[in-house]
């Protein structure tokens, strides 16, 4: 691990010569603003791997070489994810077999590369959400009543100058984000239908469906907050549920019943809530300890029974119990279905843990 670690200097080092910030460890700081200035950081940009379209997260280097291969060329339109299994077939003149179909497309004729290579649009998805970049702009959309659609609005729209990447807004925007929708639409809408409609087993081992995938009711009451290290106390205290950045959570009673929808494989399942409990707030001292220990991490302490539910048609609504999970950080939710023995997690080991200790990973 030591070693590892001081290959890592070397790296940071070299990128630091060569005038990129970089910094040794992931945790608050990724977060940090002070940080995030000081190193450069644009709107939507972190340490860690966001769920952005921006250049510093979606442009990754492919480099191929070998034998064969002429030197010097090099695709500078965009290419996707999907791109890379026809294109590897064609560079190694391996035919698809006839019952393959592939999304993507080869930008190889033999070992050279497509004189006009790459698209003009590309498409991104994911099970929380789906984006589109066309040029400079980029639309991100979100379920509709998902807590980021909630928060942030089910769409955004950005422009990308390099490795800065900042929201828009104003005359001309609504036509550009409606344009790129359709298109989004277009391309991926049935390949998400048809991925929604089939893509469960049925299961035979307890999950856990975190907070990114509830759906609210409109009328659901909840306060959107990011919390870090700036987040003051009285936020935090505030009555009623709201948002932390990795869950939900509520330390003060909730005045109207929050309700949440989940979509999950058909039938029958225990229901508990994965959560850290929140202990009361420290009044002077200690504030920022009782913050990251409650708010900042995203594995859960303890698990809640909240009764059983029956999912007939793959999605249920469950009521949140103010009286059972008043003072909790609420992670998300773990389903067991019937004859399931909830294994508790295996215990780490004694020296693994004091190593991770001495790191800062652990507590």
């Amino acid at each position: 691990m030591l070693s590892a670690g001081a290959s890592y200097l070397n790296l940071c080092l070299d990128a630091n010569a060569i005038g990129f910030g970089t910094s040794w460890i992931t945790e608050w700081i990724a977060y940090n603003k002070a940080v995030g200035t000081a190193l450069g950081l644009g709107e939507n940009e972190r340490i860690e791997h966001p769920a952005s379209l921006s250049d510093s997260v979606q442009h990754i280097p492919w480099i191929i070489a070998g034998g064969g291969l002429p030197g010097g060329e090099r695709c500078d339109g965009f290419t996707q994810h999907v791109d890379v299994v026809p294109s590897l077939a064609a560079l190694l003149a391996l035919p698809m077999p006839a019952d393959a179909r592939v999304d993507g497309a080869s930008w190889f004729d033999g070992g050279t590369l497509h004189a006009a290579c790459g698209r003009r649009t590309a498409y991104y998805a994911w099970e929380e959400y789906r984006g589109v970049r066309k040029g400079r702009y980029a639309l991100v959309e979100y379920p509709p009543a998902s807590i980021e659609a909630r928060c942030g609005g089910a769409r955004r729209l950005f422009r990308i100058d390099g490795q800065r990447q900042r929201s828009v807004a104003g005359p001309g925007s609504d036509r550009r984000t409606a344009a790129l929708a359709r298109a989004a639409e277009s391309e991926l809408g049935g390949r998400e239908r048809a991925y929604r409609a089939a893509r469960w087993e049925t299961p035979h081992d307890a999950f856990l469906l975190r907070t990114d995938f509830w759906g609210l009711e409109a009328a659901t009451p909840l306060r959107c907050v990011t919390v870090n290290e700036d987040t003051p106390r009285s936020t935090l205290v505030a009555p009623g549920w709201f948002t932390t950045g990795r869950g939900v959570a509520l330390t003060d009673g909730a005045p109207t019943p929050t309700e949440v929808r989940l979509a999950v494989p058909p039938g029958p399942y225990s229901v508990e809530a994965a959560l850290r409990p929140v202990p009361p707030a420290p009044w002077l001292f200690g504030v920022g300890r009782w913050r990251r220990r409650s708010f900042r991490k995203d594995t859960p302490d303890e698990y809640r029974a909240l009764g059983t539910i029956e999912a007939p048609a793959g999605e249920f609504h469950l009521r949140l119990p103010a009286d059972v999970l008043q003072g909790s950080h609420v992670l998300g939710l773990r389903l067991t279905p019937p004859g399931v023995t909830k294994d508790a997690a295996p215990a780490m080991d004694p020296a693994q843990h004091e190593r991770l200790k001495a790191l800062g990973y652990v507590e």
